[in-house]
């Protein structure tokens, strides 16, 4: 069963007042029951528990505006209590920060008009204090169109003097075929390219396609992009390879997103072992104690009906990962953390995600919010995570995102009542 998302509304400004919950479908799959073939591996969630420090304080930090001390790291953080509006309409906002300093969001308005999904750009050039609608990458009819991601193209890819040197932009999203019951029928991966800065697109490629039928119903989800050492841009996905199991899959491109290689499940769990990672994001550090550069990736992990966060690190520009752990499970055994996107602050780490585990009645992830936690950096291939999170925004919040935006300052991104919004998180 996929969750359906029905919108009454006739038009995009109308869903500006729309008392319907917007959920983005991405989400559907993860969120089937499931029987796990071993019993619920409450073994795997134990272990996970085991990693964390202390005992927390189970009280969730409700502060704005005021400075937060985390002595576990020893450092201090706080959220904004001024919200940003990114756009009138949609949801899984992502951001990226160009070169020259402006930061567009793309988000997607699922069913417009009961069938056509649409997927926009917003630009704001002002640090991210008001953003205005920019451009359409794509729209389509009767689709499962969703999981926008941006980024920007270096020199070696992006041929700027195609357009007067206007930033070069490659657009990756999920766009799937649906019979007349709003099953899937076709599977893929896509991307669209802008030559101008994101002011118009083109569709440029399929970095996956497959057919439902060939799949047995396993689908794609969630592509995430960085530019690798060489310059090649290197994209992750979530794909389905079993009931209860998904792996994480890396294409890349070294033609600026026209043609990519043939992808590569990167293994991040046993295959023996039903585990559901997805919502993959990475960053690049440098390990303070050995000095080597390595990426590191949040993602969320579901097993049976619960989710929780890990990370795992990489010394090979992500051809390879090692030293999974934990980096949140909420306390309770029906309460759920997940959609993790993660970021450099100053020289820690934030990492946003959505969590019911301040809720009575557990119906995840309707009654999520979006929260953030921390860390002081990689240290011999670890990360020491802050035990409480900070409130970033209250229920219902859904599929956050996060950019770093300037020297100790990140913001985050999510969707409430129907419009992507935004709060800055400040180091101090």
């Amino acid at each position: 069963m996929r969750l359906i998302f029905l919108f009454n509304f006739t038009s995009i400004l109308s869903l500006a007042t729309s008392e319907r919950v917007l959920l983005d479908q991405s989400a559907a799959r993860r969120d089937l029951p499931y029987e796990s073939p071993l019993p619920a591996l409450k073994w795997r969630r134990n272990i996970v528990r085991a990693m964390k420090p202390t005992p927390r304080d189970l009280r969730p930090l409700q502060v704005r505006d005021t400075t937060t001390e985390f002595p576990e790291i020893n450092a201090k953080f706080s959220v904004e209590s001024t919200e940003y509006k990114i756009s009138n309409a949609g949801g899984y906002p992502r951001l990226a920060k160009l070169a020259d300093g402006t930061i567009l969001s793309v988000q997607t308005l699922p069913k417009v008009n009961g069938t056509t999904s649409i997927m926009q750009v917003s630009k704001s050039t002002d640090g991210g204090k008001s953003f205005s609608l920019f451009s359409e990458v794509i729209r389509a009819q009767n689709k499962d169109l969703d999981n926008g991601f941006l980024i920007e193209l270096p020199p070696s890819q992006s041929t700027r003097v195609e357009k007067h040197g206007a930033p070069v932009l490659i657009a990756a999203y999920r766009n799937h075929d649906l019979d007349s019951s709003g099953n899937p029928t076709y599977f893929r991966i896509a991307a669209s390219r802008s030559e101008d800065g994101g002011r118009t697109w083109k569709e440029a490629s399929h970095v996956f396609e497959i057919s439902a039928e060939k799949s047995q119903g396993m689908g794609v989800w969630e592509p995430f992009m960085r530019i690798g050492n060489q310059g090649e841009v290197q994209l992750t996905y979530s794909g389905e390879i079993g009931p209860g199991n998904q792996e994480t899959f890396r294409a890349l491109s070294r033609d600026g997103g026209k043609s990519w290689t043939e992808p590569v499940n990167l293994r991040l769990h046993s295959k023996d072992e039903p585990m559901r990672d997805g919502m993959q994001s990475i960053i690049s550090v440098k390990d303070s104690e050995n000095g080597r550069v390595a990426l590191v990736m949040a993602l969320e992990v579901k097993i049976g009906a619960v989710v929780h966060l890990d990370y795992t690190i990489s010394y090979d520009d992500g051809a390879s990962w090692q030293n999974r752990s934990g980096i949140y499970d909420p306390e309770g055994d029906d309460k759920s953390a997940g959609a993790p996107q993660v970021a450099n602050i100053g020289d820690g780490i934030v990492v946003v995600f959505m969590t019911d585990e301040d809720t009575e009645h557990v119906d995840w992830p309707k009654k999520a919010a979006t929260k953030a936690l921390f860390s002081d950096g990689l240290k011999n291939g670890v990360l020491a995570w802050t035990k409480n999170p900070l409130l970033v925004d209250e229920s219902p919040s859904w599929w956050p995102g996060v950019v770093e935006i300037g020297d100790n300052e990140a913001m985050a991104v999510y969707g409430h009542d129907n419009s992507p919004r935004g709060r800055r998180i400040k180091k101090q």
